[in-house]
């Protein structure tokens, strides 16, 4: 987790301990399958992962077998590449390769209640679109584009692998459809335990932000701004732990008022 995502390492020092080894698990796998798919030697190599994948995919045990599916056809949808014609498809992709991970971890940090699942999955959804404006340029260098057809038409992998300023009227877009998925996401709070909840909240709040620097900076700088990796260098990470903690806070204190019951004067 240190080497593949710095920001979720973050996060799981907050989580309590008996969450913490979980998690690290289900990043594992996740980071595994993914990674068998990604360093396959072509794209017939790629395919009969996958069938390995899809016939035993070695999921953590918690993990349903309908999760399990979803994230493996999430999977397939990178193997079999197109570029999304609509949002709704795109937010299918992220849902599958990202959301249904939100899901796989509400039992992990004590998330009962059902209504919990729909802000995981959010969440989940809200780093992925992150992701996707983060990597235009190296998506691209590999023949993907993930922005949907009507929002950059004429615009072929090629040619955005070599201008890839040209994403940012389609990641503006993208980056305020995420923040969306942030506040639903972080709104799901209210129903975790208060260790899990700092941890979610950071991770939520870190990654937001490297969305916002990323925005940032294209505005001020588009070209020099997608030929790098945006990341949230040490005093953003506190400022978003901080943020994080500001964020329980009054999610949880939000949550209790709305609860409490009304006292009608006699």
């Amino acid at each position: 987790m240190q080497q593949g995502s710095r920001s979720f390492a973050l996060a799981s020092l907050f989580l309590p301990p008996k969450s913490r080894d979980p998690a690290y698990r289900l990043y594992q796998w996740c980071r595994r399958c993914d990674d068998r798919i990604d360093e396959a030697r072509g794209p017939e190599a790629a395919a009969r992962e996958l069938e390995l994948l899809e016939r035993d995919a070695g999921a953590p045990t918690w993990v349903s077998p309908e999760h399990q599916a979803e994230f493996v056809a999430g999977l397939r949808m990178d193997v079999q590449h197109t570029r999304p014609a609509s949002f709704a498809e795109l937010e299918l992709y992220c849902f599958r390769v990202a959301g249904v991970v939100g899901l796989m971890m509400c039992p992990l940090i004590g998330a009962k209640s059902e209504r919990a699942l729909a802000h995981a999955s959010a969440l989940g959804k809200a780093m992925q679109l992150t992701n996707i404006a983060r990597d235009i340029q190296a998506d691209a260098r590999l023949g993907r584009i993930y922005l949907p057809s009507g929002m950059l038409p004429e615009v072929d992998a090629e040619l955005l692998a070599r201008e890839p300023e040209r994403a940012l009227p389609a990641v503006r877009v993208l980056l305020a459809q995420a923040d969306h998925w942030y506040h639903e996401g972080l709104l799901g709070l209210a129903w975790l335990p208060l260790r899990a909840a700092l941890a979610i909240a950071v991770a939520g709040c870190v990654y937001q932000r490297i969305g916002h620097q990323l925005l940032e900076a294209a505005l001020r700088d588009p070209a020099y701004a997608f030929r790098r990796r945006t990341v949230v260098p040490g005093l953003g990470k506190l400022r978003a732990v901080v943020a994080a903690v500001g964020c329980v806070l009054r999610v949880k204190l939000g949550h209790r008022l709305r609860a409490r019951p009304v006292e009608i004067a006699s």
